[in-house]
């Protein structure tokens, strides 16, 4: 069953809402996707990347119920 997920971009008190979302089959592939963006996002904007430790992704449901979140700065650790 394929689901729409969002992926919202938050800093703590700013947030960039996903008014569209993406449909996968499940939560892994929500989770891949998400990781994917980041990294798209730090490639095309580097002072974004630096800058990156407040932010992270808050992937939701259409409901709005958080699934799951990526600090964007564990990311950048990690890569």
């Amino acid at each position: 069953m394929v689901k729409r997920y969002y992926f919202h971009l938050v800093d703590g008190h700013d947030v960039i809402p996903d008014e569209v979302g993406i449909d996968v089959a499940d939560l892994a592939q929500a989770r891949i996707e998400a990781v994917q963006a980041i990294r798209e996002v730090g490639q095309e904007c580097a002072h974004a990347a630096a800058a990156s430790g407040n932010w992270r992704i808050d992937v939701t449901d259409a409901f709005g119920a958080v699934a799951f979140q990526i600090d964007m700065s564990e990311l950048a650790e990690n890569s």
